[in-house]
């Protein structure tokens, strides 16, 4: 594994890391225009509203990216090779993360009173804890998609491992059983359901059949079309089905999106298209760490009496995160990404690689 973003970037699907880019640049513009308040224009007024919701698109994009792997990859070496993967890619930069954010609150004398709580995150069950505790008790909130994403990479390992080939049947009942859960913690009207695991599968399960059915050599283009409109239909009839569908609408447009990309545009790249999946490569600490640069960029604001309008403020924001993501990708995860893939010799023989790998 290549430590060199440049040339770790070419082994990707740029239109694929242009997904990702949309959606944390929406996560961005959502947190900035939140510390910004009044005074936005009616686009960024828009992704106020709506800018949370691009965390709901990684989480189809990351289905789609393990299940391709897992479904040619199950034997008992090729799980430990995806558990090792996905540990090296994840864990050390999340780490990092919840140190920079507890020194950060420490030295600024913020959030201290929940600060004792961050083991909470470091064992990914800042989800869990929203849902079923008390949302103003834990810090660093935003790492609570952490913990559906680790929670579906346990249970589609296990299932590669156990079920082998029959990886389907676990995709079809996360699916069903989030959205039955999700219906009725809905019905039971339980707040904070947006942020519960279990409650959240379904994104990562659609994700993960947009891949079997690619592997099945299945043309799910118009069943997608139609599933789509269908669960907009549906959320016309009432509140509890809305919050409900919402997620999933915008799971099955993503998975649209991702199929079309696969199956029509495999390797379309244009000097443009680069530029953004630039950010999408660097999507996952361009979300961990966004927030912690519009605190710093506040601070500098107020000190120097500045008054930073919203585009100027998410324009900073995103190339001070984009610049601090290249150097922690040069010196910092790919050289333990790399690491952890010399690791994978001590489990035997490497299997032969897959477009999904490089992620």
């Amino acid at each position: 594994m290549d430590s060199n973003p440049v040339a770790a970037q070419k082994k990707r699907s740029s239109l694929l890391d242009c997904i990702r880019a949309l959606a944390v640049i929406m996560v961005v513009l959502y947190h900035i225009g939140l510390q910004a308040g009044s005074g936005l224009d009616p686009v960024a007024t828009w992704f106020l509203q709506y800018g949370l919701l691009g965390v709901d698109i990684f989480f189809p994009l990351s289905g789609y990216l393990i299940t391709s792997y897992l479904l040619t990859h199950h034997n008992k070496r090729d799980v430990g090779v995806f558990f090792m993967r996905r540990f090296f890619r994840i864990v050390p930069l999340y780490m990092a993360a919840l140190a920079i954010y507890a020194l950060g609150s420490i030295v600024t004398r913020t959030n201290l009173d929940t600060l004792h709580n961050l083991w909470q995150n470091a064992v990914f069950l800042t989800g869990w804890v929203i849902f079923h505790g008390d949302r103003a008790e834990v810090p660093y909130t935003i790492t609570w998609s952490l913990s559906v994403e680790e929670f579906s990479y346990i249970i589609l390992g296990l299932a590669a491992l156990i079920l082998r080939g029959r990886i389907g049947r676990i995709l079809i009942a996360m699916t069903v059983g989030a959205l039955a859960l999700r219906f009725a913690i809905n019905l039971a009207g339980f707040p904070n359901v947006y942020f519960y695991p279990p409650a959240r599968l379904d994104s990562v399960a659609l994700g993960g059949a947009v891949a079997w059915a690619l592997h099945a050599r299945c043309k799910i283009l118009i069943p997608l079309l139609v599933t789509t409109v269908a669960t907009w239909g549906l959320m016309q009839f009432g509140r509890v089905p809305f919050h409900t569908l919402l997620f999933l609408l915008i799971t099955l447009m993503a998975c649209l999106v991702i199929y079309i990309i696969v199956v029509y545009l495999p390797s379309m790249r244009t000097p443009l298209i680069s530029a953004v999946a630039a950010i999408g490569f660097y999507s996952y600490f361009i979300y961990l760490f966004h927030y912690f640069n519009i605190v710093v960029l506040e601070v500098i604001q107020e000190r120097f009496g500045m008054g930073l309008s919203f585009w100027p403020q998410s324009v900073l924001v995103l190339a001070m995160t984009y610049f601090q993501a290249w150097l922690s990708y040069r010196f910092f995860e790919g050289p333990l990404i790399g690491f952890g893939r010399r690791l994978e010799t001590k489990l035997g023989p490497r299997p032969a690689p897959t477009s999904a790998e490089a992620y």
